[in-house]
């Protein structure tokens, strides 16, 4: 009986080994053929989506950035985390009808290269200033920034405010908002940023893989509409899977303790109009109720300065309603051209 049990087990180990071995094989089969579908999309991406705008050296490494519009004070608009400059497809050809707008894309982002780290606030706002230097875009500025890129736009203004005509916040990321999530709202909120690490730090691993693209290639029959409008949409989609953009969102907020600790050691935020659109639909409960007050504290830095809650939108306001960013740029430009004279108001300010 224990000859039998011997050979039967003989017999067994004879076929796992060469199955084992076929497994891994086909596995690293796999990895290789989905590396290479990424690699090869990308490419093929590369070149039927070239950059709309102009790359600029910065010190190492180009940004990209998209000039559009006469006339002054210049509007720059900052993206959200993981953002293109797409993000602002809906108000820069707006925009451009009554003043001069920039829009760019961050390190790693869009059509800009890879830059140094770590990817703080700090870093991205003496990018920012290089980049309107090189590219000889003068001030004053309107600062405009969406979520992470408005805590970029007001370090900015604190840093520079001879610079800056105005600022509009468009539901951007407080600098405190970590500490003052409440204890029973804590744990939906830890939750949330537990999923959110998790996918920053798989996803350039997964992109690479080719199966993030991969995912959203089967997904897509079930997907929305698009935030997009249609000509725009494909080219945000390619933006969005390349696997450099999944490094540098992943970079960016391995970085935001330190970013904010900047913004917290800057100084007062400057005399100059502030305009801050919150977005009455990002959140819910106790988190949005949270969301609302600190947009609310945002809109006390200036005493030249409006809270407009956008009820009809989510985070993305620039893209939900986009007309309310508009009207919030138009505006701070009337407060700008009331307040100067003819002869003023053609004077520029280099960076």
């Amino acid at each position: 009986m224990l000859l039998k049990e011997v050979e039967v087990r003989r017999g067994v180990a004879s076929w796992i080994g060469p199955l084992m071995g076929s497994a891994i094989g086909l596995g690293l089969m796999a990895v290789g053929a989905g590396t290479l579908y990424q690699a090869l999309s990308e490419a093929q991406e590369q070149r039927r989506y070239p950059p709309p705008g102009t790359l600029a050296d910065v010190g190492g490494h180009r940004l990209h950035y998209l000039d559009m519009g006469k006339g002054g004070p210049t509007v720059i608009l900052d993206s959200g985390l993981g953002c293109s400059m797409l993000d602002w497809c809906y108000i820069q050809p707006e925009v451009a009808r009554f003043t001069r707008v920039c829009a760019y894309d961050r390190a790693g982002y869009g059509w800009s290269e890879p830059g140094p780290k770590p990817r703080s606030a700090q870093r991205i706002v003496d990018e920012l200033l290089t980049l309107l230097t090189r590219a000889n875009i003068p001030g004053p500025y309107i600062l405009v920034g969406h979520s992470l890129g408005g805590l970029h736009m007001q370090l900015f203004a604190r840093q520079h405010p001879e610079l800056v005509a105005g600022v509009v916040l468009v539901d951007a990321s407080p600098f405190d908002q970590r500490q003052r999530v409440p204890g029973p709202a804590r744990k939906k909120w830890l939750l949330q940023q537990l999923r959110w690490q998790l996918f920053c730090w798989s996803s350039p691993l997964l992109a690479r893989l080719g199966i993030v693209r991969i995912q959203k290639r089967l997904q897509r029959p079930k997907t929305g509409p698009s935030r997009y409008p249609s000509t725009v949409q494909p080219i945000a989609e390619a933006l969005r899977l390349r696997s450099s953009a999944f490094d540098w969102t992943l970079g960016e907020a391995r970085a935001i303790e330190r970013s904010e600790a900047e913004l917290r050691a800057a100084p007062a935020f400057p005399l100059v109009p502030l305009i801050v659109l919150a977005a009455g639909n990002s959140s819910s409960g106790t988190l949005q109720q949270l969301w609302l007050q600190l947009q609310t504290e945002q809109a006390q830095l200036s005493p030249e300065s409006s809270l407009r809650i956008i009820n009809q939108s989510g985070h993305f306001i620039q893209i939900n309603q986009p007309t309310s960013v508009i009207q919030a740029i138009r505006d701070i430009v009337v407060m700008y051209e009331h307040r100067h004279s003819d002869k003023c108001t053609t004077r520029r300010y280099g960076p």
